[in-house]
């Protein structure tokens, strides 16, 4: 008997092993998942530069980015996920000033996810030990001003706030979930956001838009 016929047994095991785990994957429905990506609650103060001729007028565009710890994630999944979605949304705002506008729209939002662990930052990580997300909102959000001190304005949504599903799958999935799973136990993560506001007055301003992040799916 030849090795490899010695060894087309084990290999035929194998693919047989394969095949059942991934008919099993099949089977196990989506589950859902209370804030996958420790998103919900986190407060992103996005910072508005100066009006420019190329945008719409009383525009201004905003960037922001905020980072958080979170701790390893459960390792009781039966199978290896498909994809990982976070239903993303704006729970509410904070401007930092004593006086704004009765109301401020928001479009052209583009949430960026990015985690990693073994490095005091994202691109000083290991590339197998880093993993980033996008979600790129097609909608307009509106918020209006609820009350105001000497020092900020808060803001409630008005409507649905709902930006859309955050996904991560693929290589950039296997990858949060090995840094997710493994020694060191906390692990870093960045949201970051762009966004354009059409009201000129917020020039200068930084407005701290609060997530909503609370649902989440994981399929298989």
């Amino acid at each position: 008997m030849t090795p490899l016929s010695r060894r087309a047994p084990r290999l035929v095991a194998l693919l047989l092993a394969l095949a059942l785990v991934a008919a099993c994957a099949r089977l196990i429905p989506p589950q859902s998942v209370d804030d996958p990506f420790r998103l919900d609650g986190q407060v992103v103060p996005v910072t508005f530069g100066a009006a420019s001729p190329a945008l719409a007028p009383l525009a201004v565009n905003g960037s922001a980015a905020t980072t958080f710890a979170f701790d390893d994630l459960d390792r009781g999944l039966p199978v290896r996920p498909r994809v990982i979605r976070n239903r993303i949304g704006i729970a509410g705002a904070v401007l930092v000033s004593g006086s704004g506008p009765a109301t401020i729209t928001l479009r052209d939002l583009t949430l960026t996810l990015r985690g990693w662990q073994g490095a005091g930052a994202y691109d000083a990580a290991p590339v197998e030990q880093r993993a980033t997300a996008r979600l790129d909102a097609s909608v307009t959000v509106e918020l209006r001003q609820e009350a105001c001190t000497d020092l900020a304005c808060t803001y409630a949504v008005v409507g649905d706030a709902t930006l859309g599903d955050l996904a991560l799958e693929g290589e950039a999935l296997t990858r949060f979930l090995d840094l997710a799973t493994s020694a060191p136990t906390t692990n870093a993560a960045e949201a970051s956001f762009t966004v354009t506001a059409e009201q000129d007055e917020l020039a200068g301003a930084t407005l701290g838009l609060r997530l909503e992040a609370s649902q989440g799916l994981i399929e298989f």
